[in-house]
């Protein structure tokens, strides 16, 4: 009996052997090309520091500062995988192995392509809140065309370098529109102003309109200084009239005329004349009086109004010139923006087939065939026995 299971074990296990390596042996070989990349940060770093100029000062004005690439965050490993393994990578993977001679004709999915399709990345270290990853990172493509395969892999890794070189591109792209639309605004601002400052100074010239001011002063101290002395001549004419009044007063004779006026008519005349001389003063002393309170008014309204936009102008060219260093600085960066990622080693044909595993098939196979075909066997055997003597007791007599 042993014997014979043994047999039968082994001719089924060779029979099954032999139908296995020849089923293997009409399978296609098939090829998988591996592109390595690494992670590389570009060497910039953001500057910040305190012109030359305005060393050594106690208080600082303003500080320059400059855009660079480092202000984007580099993507996490995990992101990188993501990525190369969207749809919209897959799709122009899938895309570019259509016009393929080997593709042609053959109906593709993305979800069939990325079964050919493999990333991996190893973990460095890991912590309780901290998870490191090597900084190599693989790519490895299937076909059964070893050249094709090396072709597609380096396709996919420059596909995924363009996308995260895009990716931090835009935000780049996003800044300097921002800034290329500040500066205009804060130029277009700084020319405003100077030319408002160049209307003040057109139409009000401060130290002339100083000096205005200074001579209508001088004008009224000397009409006053005048006005005092006439109040003193009018009052001793005051006095001279009083006394020459306690009589009648006498006429001064003139030759050639016989009504001559008395001294007192010459002094009242004198006295009258005197007055108006001195209101004609104090007229002339008000109206000077408000043409500098005038002057005086136009004089701080435009001064202040200078002195604004001055400090305007000051502060709007600075902030041109901050703006127009980050503007540059900021294309500069994006000129040299990469990827973080750089092709370690390009993928090449590979000259080993990846599969099939044919020893391996058969040799499961015939492994278990071997086990199978015993247990079937003395399964068959079992049931066997217990049917015959179930039937047998079915058969005696009653």
């Amino acid at each position: 009996m042993i014997r014979k299971i043994i047999l039968i074990t082994v001719s089924a296990t060779v029979f099954v052997g032999v139908i296995t390596a020849g089923i293997t042996m009409m399978m296609d070989d098939y090829y998988t090309a591996t592109t390595l990349l690494v992670m590389t940060p570009v060497p910039l770093n953001t500057r910040d520091y305190i012109p030359s100029i305005l060393a050594g000062r106690e208080d600082t004005p303003y500080r320059v500062s400059f855009l660079t690439l480092n202000e984007i965050p580099t993507f996490p490993m995990p992101d990188y995988e993501q990525i190369y393994d969207s749809d919209e990578i897959v799709e122009q993977v899938l895309l570019y192995l259509s016009q393929k001679e080997e593709y042609k004709g053959v109906k593709l999915s993305r979800t069939k392509l990325r079964k050919s399709m493999s990333i991996k990345s190893k973990v460095f270290f890991q912590g309780t809140n901290q998870i490191q990853y090597q900084r190599i990172i693989q790519l490895q493509f299937t076909s059964k065309n070893p050249n094709l395969s090396a072709d597609v892999c380096n396709f996919w890794a420059d596909l995924g370098m363009t996308k995260i070189e895009s990716l931090r591109q835009e935000p780049l792209k996003d800044g300097i529109a921002y800034l290329e639309k500040t500066l205009g605004e804060k130029r277009e601002e700084f020319a405003n102003s100077r030319k408002a400052l160049e209307l003040i100074e057109a139409g009000y010239h401060l130290p002339s309109m100083e000096l205005r001011i200074q001579d209508l002063e001088n004008q009224i101290t000397s009409f006053r200084i005048q006005q005092a002395n006439l109040a003193l001549e009018i009052e001793q004419l005051a006095r001279e009239i009083e006394l020459n009044s306690g009589g009648k007063g006498e006429k001064t004779p003139v030759p050639g005329k016989e009504n001559s006026l008395s001294d007192v008519d010459l002094l009242k005349k004198e006295q009258i004349l005197k007055i108006n001389q001195r209101e004609t003063l104090q007229k002339q002393i008000q109206e000077f009086l408000q043409e500098i309170a005038n002057l005086r008014q136009v004089f701080a309204e435009k001064k202040r109004e200078k002195q604004t936009l001055e400090d305007e102008l000051i502060q709007l060219k600075q902030i041109v010139e901050n703006l127009n260093i980050t503007y540059q600085n900021a294309q500069a960066a994006l000129e040299k923006s990469q990827s973080e990622l750089r092709i370690a080693s390009k993928a090449l044909a590979p000259r080993q087939k990846a599969g099939p595993p044919r020893t391996l098939y058969v040799l499961s196979v015939m492994f278990l065939t071997a086990i199978a075909v015993p247990t079937i066997y003395i399964g068959l055997l079992v049931a066997n026995y217990y049917l015959n003597k179930f039937e047998k007791e079915l058969a005696l007599p009653i």
